[in-house]
């Protein structure tokens, strides 16, 4: 279930933050930009450590999930792996042809979503963790990728986004963002755009009631990207939470250090106020 309601959600989720366009619609494809060379893939598995692939037992098993293409321009084809680590578990990891041996610049989860170039060198890159073993939160990230002048790839957090796996999607969004403030504290995040407060969930961390997700603090702001009227004629609005706010009473997990995610959920747009068209 959670895998049909993520391929809807990036099928149409875009907004802009600042004076960048983020889309989480993945585009990748491996036939729009790789050469395939058997030898350079044979190359590589004899060069490179077979603990680094434990889940395949054969060689000749890496094969389909091992791919070349050039990401520094430098004229020699890279190594990117882009297969399972577990049986619940894929992998994205990258390694660099420097010549006589490969270099592992960058490894995540669980599969690419988008590669930019820039000047035929990889710019960004995202990648989409839809988890594994029950988790309840998906996990799209955005790396930006710098050339050193070895030619080198340096690989750099710059967004993170999540997204609990019952959330009821927008059919359409708006061609532009805005950045509301909600007026009131402890205002709520709900999965869908109608007020539940009795169902019972058991899909989350804990068994909880209705769809409420998460609470948002007083003078809190959000990305708006799409809206929703329910039946009784009031308006929703979909938004991603900045990371800057601590949400309260949410299955969304808040690190109390490092890198943190905005936060999509529904609320209503009563007492909401736009901040930036």
């Amino acid at each position: 279930m959670k895998y049909i309601i993520a391929l809807v959600l990036l099928s149409v989720f875009h907004f802009t933050y600042g004076q960048e366009t983020y889309s989480l619609t993945p585009d990748f494809s491996w036939k729009k930009i790789e050469k395939r060379n058997p030898t350079l893939i044979e190359e590589f598995i004899k060069l490179t450590p077979t603990d680094e692939f434990d889940f395949y037992k054969e060689p000749e098993e890496l094969v389909d999930v091992l791919h070349n293409i050039d990401l520094n321009n430098d004229k020699l084809d890279d190594i990117i792996f882009y297969g399972q680590i577990s049986d619940d578990e894929s992998s994205v990891v990258i390694y660099l042809n420097k010549g006589t041996a490969f270099k592992k610049v960058f490894a995540g989860k669980q599969s690419i979503m988008h590669m930019e170039f820039k000047n035929n060198v990889l710019s960004r890159l995202a990648v989409e963790d839809l988890g594994c073993c029950g988790e309840v939160i998906f996990r799209d990230q955005y790396f930006d990728v710098t050339a050193k002048p070895n030619g080198d790839l340096t690989f750099k957090l710059s967004k993170s986004f999540e997204y609990l796996d019952r959330t009821e999607l927008p059919t359409t969004y708006w061609p532009a963002t805005k950045i509301v403030k909600v007026n009131h504290d402890k205002y709520k995040m709900r999965s869908a755009p109608f007020i539940d407060d009795t169902s019972v969930q058991e899909d989350d961390r804990d068994t909880t009631k209705g769809n409420t997700i998460g609470l948002m603090p007083q003078d809190s702001e959000a990305l708006a990207m799409a809206e929703a009227t329910d039946s009784t004629g009031r308006v929703w609005y979909f938004v991603a939470v900045y990371p800057d706010y601590i949400l309260t009473n949410t299955p969304f997990f808040e690190p109390k250090e490092g890198f943190r995610s905005f936060k999509c959920a529904w609320i209503s747009s009563r007492f909401v106020a736009t901040v930036k068209e």
